[in-house]
């Protein structure tokens, strides 16, 4: 669903002074997308959403949030086991220990 909104952005809020160019970008894109075996009413909610946005919304930077989490990255490997469900399997007792919940207390 998010792609679908994302992907339109471009094609509304920096689209050329010819009104037809943007209408053909947003169906090609809605054919691409359909192609794909997207959802047709995520991909039209979509486009009539994006169409809905002007010009310097579309354009306004947009600065990234900051967190202050640490990255838990981890390098592929297909002999080394399921880390995501292990990780998952671990994260209550994680949670719920005195000590280790000091840790993860603002993932809760």
């Amino acid at each position: 669903k998010k792609v679908a909104i994302d992907r339109t952005y471009p094609m509304t809020g920096l689209a050329p002074r010819d009104p037809i160019t943007p209408d053909k970008r947003l169906s090609e894109l809605s054919d691409l997308l359909l192609s794909r075996n997207y959802n047709v009413k995520i991909v039209q909610n979509a486009i009539a959403r994006a169409k809905n946005i002007s010009r310097t919304d579309a354009l306004k930077k947009v600065e990234p949030k900051k967190h202050d989490r640490v990255v838990f990255a981890l390098e592929y490997h297909p002999a080394l086991p399921n880390v995501s469900k292990n990780f998952n399997r671990s994260w209550l007792k994680m949670t719920e220990d005195p000590y280790l919940s000091t840790f993860f207390h603002n993932l809760q």
